[in-house]
């Protein structure tokens, strides 16, 4: 797996697992067993070539590169909402551009 494979769907859970600080908390967050969860999380620490979290008796925690791709994921998450907004609102008519041009002795 290489980082071009990474989906949107590993950011929402990685930044789950990190904010919840277990992949129990993130799993019964997300609605999704928490298997599949870890495996998704796996994927993604194998796509990236760095370990993420470190796993604990109680929990994890992020490593410094985890700190840093979680800051990261949660700005590309936030792009995503935007930019959704964006579109729709473009789509309702609420944003755009306007030209107005005059001409000569109007």
């Amino acid at each position: 797996m290489n980082p071009a494979s990474i989906e949107i769907r590993h950011l929402r859970y990685f930044v789950a697992v990190v904010e919840q600080r277990s992949f129990r908390g993130a799993a019964l967050r997300l609605h999704v067993s928490q298997p599949p969860l870890t495996r998704q999380i796996q994927q993604l620490e194998r796509a990236l070539g760095v370990p993420l979290l470190i796993r604990k008796p109680r929990g994890v925690e992020p490593t410094d590169a985890g700190h840093v791709y979680f800051e990261e994921a949660r700005n590309i998450l936030a792009l995503i909402e935007q930019s959704a907004s964006r579109a729709q609102l473009a789509g309702q008519g609420q944003l755009g551009r306007l030209d107005v041009g005059i001409f000569g002795s109007a």
